[in-house]
């Protein structure tokens, strides 16, 4: 596999978060990503191991909200407008200060009582503002579908419905998951032919559980090649559940 990033969210999380970056390192990761640090102290922790380590930073995520109570973002809420603002600014800082590639916007699901095609052009038209002051700091911003099981009335459960809300806005891109994908009840390998020139960033699990590949149903060397013939050639973040032993659970890479 070409370029692997550590996810430190998922990976290594059988240590603190402040020594994740690197562990990450000593076992040769040289692009590591993360979720939206929960606390200050975390995130400055974050920026000292980037450059202590000297590995890449492939993306970060905006704060999601209380991921307990099922919040994941709220650029399509018209009611947090100024909240959602800010807390995609402060991802903008954060990544420009780790220098990474990529800022995942948490676009959030469709709030009770609102319509969502009102949802999707509140998200598509705070996007169309915000995005360029993430590409002025150098950082692409990319969002996700994230399947209905896992988050119920996400404004966009599947590729199709990204690049529909990411149309003519120019530095954003779609994070393909397999993980998400496959739980959609669609081939990775195959969506990632389809979504060729759209895809800014990418993320691997085995389904369904979440899982390291290898232990589902992906077929890994078929999603790899697709990404290769679709034109991606960049960081591909490991965001799995290692079950508390990430070092073992990296077998896999040994044969990709």
């Amino acid at each position: 596999m070409r370029h692997p990033s550590a996810h430190i969210s998922m990976l290594f999380a059988e240590h603190p978060y402040a020594e994740r970056v690197g562990h990450a390192r000593r076992a040769g990761f040289e692009w590591v990503e993360s979720w939206w640090p929960e606390s200050e102290e975390d995130r400055e922790a974050l920026v000292a191991a980037v450059a202590e380590h000297g590995v890449r930073v492939a993306l970060v995520n905006t704060d999601g909200g209380d991921r307990a109570a099922a919040e994941r973002g709220h650029l399509c809420d018209p009611a947090r407008e100024e909240h959602a603002r800010q807390v995609f600014l402060d991802g903008v800082e954060l990544a420009a200060r780790l220098r990474a590639r990529s800022l995942h916007a948490l676009v959030g699901c469709v709030a009770p009582g609102v319509p969502e095609t009102a949802a999707r052009e509140q998200a598509a038209g705070m996007l169309r503002e915000l995005v360029p002051e993430a590409t002025a700091r150098g950082v692409a911003v990319v969002v996700e579908a994230l399947n209905p099981h896992d988050a119920p009335g996400y404004l966009t459960p599947a590729p199709e419905s990204v690049t529909a809300l990411l149309n003519g806005i120019d530095g954003a891109g779609l994070l393909l998951d397999a993980y998400h994908v496959a739980r959609i009840g669609r081939d990775p390998a195959a969506e990632a032919a389809r979504c060729a020139g759209a895809i800014g960033h990418v993320h691997v699990a085995d389904a369904p559980g979440r899982t390291a590949p290898g232990t589902g149903s992906l077929d890994l060397p078929a999603f790899l090649d697709a990404l290769g013939a679709a034109g991606y050639d960049g960081p591909i973040a490991l965001e799995y559940d290692p079950a508390g032993d990430t070092l073992g659970s990296l077998a896999f890479l040994r044969e990709s």
